[in-house]
């Protein structure tokens, strides 16, 4: 299995943008504007982030302490050479 860690930027956008964000995490959209400004999510806000973004299909793990994006196996033959 393979992950690749998501910036605060992609995770927002990935929750349709600041104000579906927030409404889908059930907080003001200042908080999740917040977190795009500084580039950084409370760590708090993870675990419901996770829970939210599985909830709608967006394959996101929380491992040690970081967002990412869970892949699945590569397909047997396909490269990009």
């Amino acid at each position: 299995m393979k992950y690749e860690i998501v910036t605060t930027h992609k995770i927002i956008d990935l929750l349709g943008g600041v104000r579906p964000a927030a409404k889908k995490l059930d907080c003001g959209p200042a908080t999740v504007a917040n977190w795009k400004k500084k580039s950084k999510i409370p760590r708090w806000w993870l675990l419901p982030i996770e829970t939210v973004a599985n909830e709608n299909g967006i394959p996101l793990k929380l491992i040690e302490g970081a967002l990412v994006f869970q892949e699945g196996p590569k397909k047997s033959g396909s490269s990009l050479a």
